[in-house]
């Protein structure tokens, strides 16, 4: 069990768009909590309810608790929200899990570069952390979940993270944050993963429907239906349909996989870059824009492959083209 918390910084860019359906496809959250979209909430929920999410929807779920936060980031106003999160929040009896954009750090350690951390500075993360009885979660990835340049200079800080209370911890011992490359905005999304060395099992072979126009299928069904098997005829067909299978899952995996092998090789890289983002800015911003022209390819390919007109430029959705044409998700 996966949740995404990202700020976005706007999902009208087709960047943003496609780094979200990238998220969603790699690691299939249960829960997606977005801020700053910059989009009206039908036309978030409409490209939700195309991902299979239900949108602006609270669960009636009883036994736990997911809150997302969108921090204020006014420092005048930063008093009267946290004074109201500590009014309607209380300690929980139930596992609860907090997440998203708090506009705030914990520690010195948390910020660098800009203007020198006040050690009189007013703690409204942390007060809230124990007047409701919530725990920072340990993270893999960047020490920073956000970076922007002030005066000419590179400012880095982490104030996006996930907290959870100690009956959480007890369920999920395992539960870890991390804190995802950066494209599309400047803050990382925050992916908290419940069971992070869970192993998934293996994939169900399906026939794709548009494994049917490539000519080199046929080739490889035919191949493999005229080979000579040993055995009665039920063996002579059980043997023919295993490699059919093994072998039409490999051609499709080089014919129709590298796009998404490329992009989660550079991901990776991205990831490794972003951990030290000063001196390599310049290889960053070449890498995510190798990703986005990736995701870019890949959306055209699923788009030029359905019966679905495309109507709106911008709503970008691969997983709903994908879902048009294969017809089986």
């Amino acid at each position: 069990m996966t949740h995404l918390f990202w700020n976005c910084r706007g999902l009208g860019s087709d960047t943003a768009v496609r780094a979200l359906h990238g998220l969603i496809r790699k690691y299939r959250p249960s829960m997606i909590f977005l801020s700053e979209t910059k989009m009206k909430d039908h036309r978030v929920n409409g490209g939700a309810k195309k991902d299979g999410f239900r949108g602006w929807e609270v669960g009636a779920v009883t036994w736990m608790r997911l809150t997302g936060v969108y921090g204020i980031p006014y420092r005048g106003e930063k008093a009267t929200f946290w004074n109201w999160m500590n009014s309607f929040f209380q300690p929980m009896d139930i596992p609860w899990l907090c997440g998203g954009d708090f506009n705030e750090f914990l520690w010195e350690s948390e910020k660098s570069g800009g203007a020198s951390v006040l050690y009189n500075r007013p703690r409204y993360l942390a007060n809230f952390m124990e007047e409701v009885e919530l725990h920072d979660l340990d993270f893999n990835g960047s020490p920073f979940t956000w970076r922007g340049i002030r005066n000419g200079e590179l400012v880095e800080e982490r104030i996006d993270r996930g907290l959870c209370n100690q009956l959480w911890q007890n369920i999920w011992p395992n539960t870890l944050v991390n804190h995802a490359a950066v494209v599309g905005s400047d803050h990382c999304p925050i992916l908290i993963s419940c069971e992070p060395n869970q192993r998934r099992g293996r994939k169900r072979f399906r026939f794709e429907a548009m494994w049917a126009k490539e000519e080199e299928c046929r080739s490889i069904v035919e191949s493999c239906w005229n080979r000579q098997c040993p055995g009665d005829a039920i063996t002579r067909w059980q043997s023919r349909i295993n490699v059919c299978r093994s072998k039409l899952t490999s051609w499709s995996k080089r014919k129709f996989n590298h796009r998404t092998e490329a992009i989660d090789v550079l991901m990776d890289q991205l990831g490794e870059l972003q951990l030290n983002w000063g001196p390599n800015r310049e290889a960053i911003l070449r890498l995510t824009i190798e990703v986005d022209l990736l995701r870019e390819q890949e959306e055209s390919f699923w788009k030029q492959r359905s019966r679905i007109k495309w109507l709106r430029k911008g709503d970008a959705n691969t997983s709903f083209f994908h879902q048009s044409t294969l017809q089986r998700r």
